[in-house]
């Protein structure tokens, strides 16, 4: 059973800018973008460029009143509700380390991305040099303790190489990742299908 929590998370502006400065920039086009794990729709409106179709997706609808978008609820530890080949650009912000299966959602965000087209995550960098340290002194991966899980539902903590691995299996490029945040604590791929 997928667990659903009061508030919808959402990523910081710092994320959110950092995410945008990786969303490929031209003037002939518009965009069809998935904002998978869209929460509040605070990034929607930031990706929301005149022309864009953006749909907005979670497990349940959080989306602040005056978000126009489309809206389709969605269990990213299950199929996607959404044709093959859909979108040019799939933006998943702070959502992959509450799934159980962060492999499954990657295969789907393949299946659903058209040929050439990008995929953003936003993850935890578990390796960061404060979690580090966290981890000597408590034991604890950053932001995977106990309490994150029992309150944010942190459940599926993997590092830059294991992504680099799930990316390989599947045949998925990752043009580049940047590091965000305080100490580096988001690590952010754009990955091209």
């Amino acid at each position: 059973m997928t667990r659903q929590f009061e508030t919808a998370p959402t990523s910081s502006p710092n994320i959110q800018k950092a995410i945008l400065s990786l969303i490929p920039t031209t003037s002939d086009r518009a965009f069809k973008i998935l904002d998978a794990g869209c929460g509040k729709g605070s990034l929607a409106r930031a990706l929301s460029f005149p022309g864009n179709e953006i749909i907005c997706s979670d497990i349940m609808n959080n989306l602040d009143p005056v978000c126009r978008f489309e809206f389709r609820q969605a269990d990213f530890n299950k199929k996607l509700p959404f044709q093959d080949g859909y979108f040019d650009i799939i933006v998943c912000s702070e959502v992959i380390e509450h799934l159980e299966n962060p492999r499954h959602v990657l295969r789907e965000f393949k299946r659903i991305a058209k040929p050439g087209g990008y995929i953003l995550i936003s993850m935890p960098n578990i390796l960061h040099f404060v979690g580090r340290i966290y981890f000597l002194l408590k034991g604890n991966l950053y932001g995977f303790s106990q309490k994150q899980y029992d309150s944010n539902g942190h459940i599926s903590p993997f590092s830059i190489n294991e992504m680099k691995r799930m990316c390989g299996e599947l045949n998925l490029k990752i043009e580049t990742f940047k590091y965000n945040g305080i100490g580096k604590g988001t690590v952010i791929f754009k990955i091209r299908k």
